[in-house]
């Protein structure tokens, strides 16, 4: 308080720190690790300032003074090293997200899930923040964890399983309690896990930890590859990353699995912006060890590329999409191109492969409807697939590939020479409907170590309507069709090639074919 004299009178100049809203605390005894308190920071909140006119007033006989926001775990019980790394982790990541030092992240927390599943089947730990004076005695304070959370901010949900049958569920939430944080995380391990099984874990739990930390970063997440999963070991993953928008929620979902007894996997992807990504491919290709080449990936994420830029889509969600898919076939990148030792046959096969796995996919964007013309809607749906057919007779092998793609893409779009941009409210607007087909189909014929024939075959199809509408009425249609078809017979080059080395052969025939593959 401050007293200014003012003539006979004074004028009084009070300012009132006042604490901010907190949680009630409880003054139990602390569990025996009281390193877990935390102090982030001083938090005195001051109201204005309050002036008076009139008579003398006695000071008040107590000050406030300001309030420090402590940090605390639920559990401070004793543990191995990694559980001791989690509750720090636990507490240093909720005072970076409430000081917005960083963005919400979880790879400090999910980089101990290897080595935590080796000390323990169960762990369950919460970190609470809560306001008290500054000069609370810190040993004797506790969050009050009885209280419930009362709003859902990010979250992360994680759950494995192994080839022998264990399976692992791990979560992390960061929500509110009242004005203050909470930060939980939890691991259940149903099984036991072996060493091998730990390691796995825990590459597995560190790589999609670098992948939540991405899309709580930038609204859009990669996988970079499946290389970190041993899939002599994992069987499945499936992970929800989750954050809330506006009065929402916004979700970015992976699912993963192994058939072992159709030897394939399967990846499921969906972003924010509900586009999808399915891709199931044999664990094997045509030619065990053969590369991929990288030329034949491209063919696809270049089609992934175009089907997206026609249809207006984000860049997030194109990265997204490109990511899905490539992620999949990042194991037949790099791969040892086969040895002198590799039998001829072999050696021949891995030459006419294109090194993929045969596969499936399919990519889809959200389906956004005309309100006022309802069957009309702009939707994406792009089919991506190789098939492999072998037969055999006596000597005689042949093997037939076939690289296949269907594109459908129905959008709107201005009014040529009108408008830029639809406008479905007045009824200006195109609508474009379009199907393309295209294939590249090889065929080999082998009679033992000899190339009897090759053949390879493109084609593509394309229709394409441009309906044009006018105050809600279709004023024109423009209709458009494509056809084309290439096909080369190698029979008379091969002969003519005259080597004796029919890997030579076909390798200066059908490599510079696949830098080409599919028609445009």
């Amino acid at each position: 308080m401050l007293v200014i004299p003012y003539g006979d009178a004074f004028m009084q100049v009070t300012a009132n720190p006042l604490l901010p809203v907190s949680s009630p605390l409880s003054t139990a005894p602390a569990a025996a690790n009281t390193g877990q308190i935390s102090v982030l920071s001083v938090n005195p909140i001051w109201v204005e300032d309050q002036v008076s006119l009139g008579q003398r007033q006695e000071a008040p006989s107590t000050y406030d003074k300001p309030a420090v926001v402590y940090t605390g775990l639920r559990d401070t019980s004793p543990r191995g090293s990694a559980a001791a790394s989690v509750g720090n982790n636990l507490i240093s990541s909720l005072n970076s997200v409430r000081s917005k030092k960083a963005p919400f992240m979880a790879s400090s927390i999910f980089s101990q899930i290897g080595a935590l599943s080796g000390e323990t089947r169960e762990y369950r730990n919460e970190a609470r923040q809560f306001s008290a004076a500054a000069d609370a005695a810190v040993d004797k304070l506790r969050p009050n964890f009885s209280l419930s959370t009362t709003a859902l901010k990010e979250s992360i949900m994680l759950e494995i399983r192994t080839r022998d049958g264990d399976s692992i569920l791990i979560e992390l939430k960061h929500s509110s309690v009242g004005s203050d944080s909470a930060l939980a995380f939890s691991m259940l391990v149903d099984g036991e896990l072996s060493p091998e099984e730990q390691k796995a874990l825990g590459r597995l739990a560190d790589k999609l930890g670098q992948v939540a930390d991405e899309f709580f970063r930038s609204d859009t997440a990669e996988l970079r590859g499946l290389k970190d999963i041993d899939t002599s070991i994992i069987s499945s993953f499936s992970l929800n990353l989750s954050r809330p928008q506006g009065d929402t929620r916004v979700t970015h979902t992976y699912e993963y699995t192994v058939d072992e007894s159709a030897q394939t996997q399967t990846l499921t992807a969906k972003d924010i912006n509900d586009y999808s990504v399915e891709v199931t491919a044999h664990l094997q290709g045509l030619a065990t060890g053969k590369p991929a080449h990288a030329e034949i990936l491209q063919a696809y994420v270049d089609l992934i590329n175009q089907s997206a830029e026609n249809a207006d889509t984000n860049n997030k969600s194109k990265r997204f999409m490109r990511d899905a898919f490539s992620a999949v076939f990042s194991s037949f990148i790099g791969l040892p191109e086969p040895t002198a030792e590799t039998r001829k046959r072999d050696a021949i096969l891995a030459a006419f492969d294109s090194g993929l796995p045969d596969f499936k996919a399919s990519i889809r964007s959200p389906v956004i409807h005309n309100p006022n013309f309802y069957t009309q809607a702009s939707s994406l749906v792009l089919t991506l697939e190789q098939e492999t057919r072998i037969e055999r007779s006596n000597h005689q092998l042949w093997v037939a590939q076939e690289s296949r793609y269907e594109l459908i893409n129905n959008r709107f779009d201005g009014m040529p020479g009108v408008t830029e941009g639809p406008d479905l409210e007045g009824g200006n607007y195109s609508y474009i409907t379009q199907h393309v087909v295209g294939s590249i189909k090889r065929s080999l014929a082998l009679t033992g170590d000899r190339v009897d024939s090759l053949v390879l075959e493109r084609e593509r199809k394309e229709t394409t309507e441009t309906h044009v509408f006018s105050n809600h009425r279709q004023v024109s249609v423009e209709p458009y069709e494509q056809e084309t078809r290439a096909l080369q017979d190698y029979n008379v080059l091969l002969r003519a090639l005259d080597n004796p080395q029919p890997i030579w052969a076909l390798n200066k025939l059908v490599s510079p074919e696949k830098e080409i593959y599919f028609l445009q």
